[in-house]
């Protein structure tokens, strides 16, 4: 299934679709959680805005998505991560925060309550939409 992997110390007994989930972490539980996540990430269809917006997070559901030629309408990307300041995906800047009044589609799971506080303390009337996975 993972042609450039070689595995080396699978656990006796394992027998599931994600092998390399097993090698990397030390519980099976822990293995078998992580491989149900990523079976029902791969699996979900999202509905994304087919009109031009702006992606707020940069994270592993957006190269996810980027990745799977579904975030075409792009206009730029933001994350308040300074780390991504100055950066460019797929050739479109990556900037700390909007700076135009174009339609918002977050794709951060895990800080979407965050950056709708964000959102709301700057004012911003931007159309929103939080991308639900």
């Amino acid at each position: 299934m993972f042609p450039a992997l070689e595995l080396v110390d699978l656990k006796e007994g394992v027998t599931d679709d994600f092998p390399v989930v097993h090698a990397v972490f030390e519980s099976t539980d822990a293995a078998a959680e992580f491989g149900g996540y990523i079976q029902r990430s791969s699996a979900r269809t999202v509905d994304l805005p087919q009109h031009p917006v702006v992606v707020w997070g940069v994270g592993d559901t957006t190269l996810r998505l980027l990745g799977e030629g579904r975030l075409g309408n792009a206009i730029y990307f933001v994350d308040s991560n300074p780390i991504f300041a100055g950066e460019t995906l797929r050739g479109k800047p990556v900037k700390q925060a909007p700076d135009t009044g174009d339609d918002i589609l977050i794709i951060s799971p895990n800080f979407a309550d965050e950056i709708l506080r964000d959102i709301g303390q700057r004012g911003y009337s931007n159309k929103v939409t939080v991308l639900d996975l």
